[in-house]
């Protein structure tokens, strides 16, 4: 099985018997447009903010640029309560490449 791409959850929609609250995920920094478009079509709730607000939600979807934001990534003071509070996602785009 290959990777998932974030663009076909368009595809999915919350189900009522998984869970009886709808689901949310906070996008936290410079989510691509395409991913927050396939996210609202798939979540019930979007929001983006701070990653200290992953608490009221079911998943954090977070995003890297090159290795070096990735790098720091870990070492957000912030990170590990998140990941207790919520899922969380780290897209690590690669850049166009010419």
């Amino acid at each position: 099985m290959g990777p998932v791409s974030l663009w076909g959850l368009a595809r999915m929609r919350h189900h009522r018997g998984m869970s009886l609250s709808e689901l949310s995920v906070l996008c936290v920094g410079d989510i691509p447009a395409q991913g927050m478009a396939a996210l609202a079509a798939a979540a019930a709730r979007v929001d983006r903010g701070e990653l200290s607000a992953a608490h009221g939600h079911d998943a954090v979807l977070m995003a890297t640029h090159d290795v070096a934001q990735l790098a720091d990534l870990v070492h957000r003071p912030d990170l590990t309560q998140a990941a207790f509070d919520s899922a969380v996602v780290v897209l690590a785009l690669q850049p166009n490449v010419a």
